[in-house]
């Protein structure tokens, strides 16, 4: 079955619009108790989105890839809506929490998708990385840390079940896990360092898998040799990426962060590893 170019160009046309209009909507609102009403609407209008999305995850195959690229930018925009809307809503309040509880729900909603077709180029799998910047750049301190962690567990997941596969998607399972790599740079720039400690323990996890599966059969390198040199081959691109167009997390990332928070994040991660 191949892509429906009208349900792609519905996702697509909804990650353009959607955004736009509801926030001009909300920001013309001037009652408080009308604000919130509108937010419990959204809410209940983003929980209809997830389990559309939710459904076609059981069925869509690598044929509807142009498909599943529209979903994962749709996604990031209802994304980018809830943190907006999580950064006007008071702490204690219950709207605040349910905005949570569904983005919370959506981070992982790349993961449910068939792993077979998932690799390291995929929207939906940009989107946990894009949804992580949104939330570092938002400024919503007293809930940061509990959600981009639930974004390096999604990535983390994912990478997993690709390292569990008996296919060899080596170079796909490390590009993967470079996304979780480019969230804790972004935590030693923000200095989140609950975040950092996650990230460590997530990338220990995925060495053990990556050197059970490939260790003394095509390689003889552990998943830390490899992303130390992919993480070598990212800072050389330092410079060249301030000036040219930016599209992926990676580039998003790259164009954020100092040579120096690399340098950290490497120091870190692969400095004081325990051994394996």
């Amino acid at each position: 079955m191949m892509s429906n170019p009208t349900s792609s160009n519905i996702y697509q046309s909804l990650a353009f619009e959607l955004p736009q209009f509801i926030i001009s909507y909300y920001k013309n609102i001037t009652n408080n108790k009308e604000k919130n009403n509108y937010k419990r609407t959204l809410i209940d209008l983003f929980e209809k989105f997830y389990q559309s999305i939710y459904e076609l995850a059981k069925i869509l195959t690598y044929e509807n890839l142009i498909l599943t690229n529209s979903i994962g930018d749709f996604l990031l925009q209802i994304n980018s809506i809830i943190v907006y809307l999580i950064k006007n809503s008071d702490v204690s309040d219950d709207i605040e929490q349910e905005l949570k509880r569904v983005l919370k729900g959506n981070i992982y909603l790349p993961s449910c998708f068939k792993i077979d077709f998932i690799d390291d180029n995929s929207k939906l799998i940009d989107s946990i990385a894009k949804t992580s910047i949104k939330i570092f750049e938002s400024e919503i301190w007293w809930c940061c840390d509990e959600l981009i962690n639930k974004c390096t567990n999604s990535l983390n997941k994912i990478a997993l079940s690709k390292l569990e596969t008996a296919q060899n998607n080596r170079y796909i399972e490390i590009r993967i896990i470079m996304k979780i790599c480019f969230i804790g740079i972004m935590a030693i720039k923000y200095k989140k360092q609950s975040i950092v400690i996650n990230i460590k323990l997530k990338i220990e996890e995925l060495n053990l898998k990556y050197c059970k599966k490939y260790i003394g059969t095509i390689n003889k390198k552990t998943l830390y040799d490899e992303l130390n040199r992919e993480l070598d081959r990212w800072k050389q691109e330092h410079s060249a990426i301030q000036s040219i167009y930016v599209e992926t997390s990676e580039d998003i990332i790259l164009k954020q962060v100092t040579l120096d928070d690399i340098n950290q994040f490497i120091s870190e991660i692969f400095d004081t590893r325990k051994p394996i």
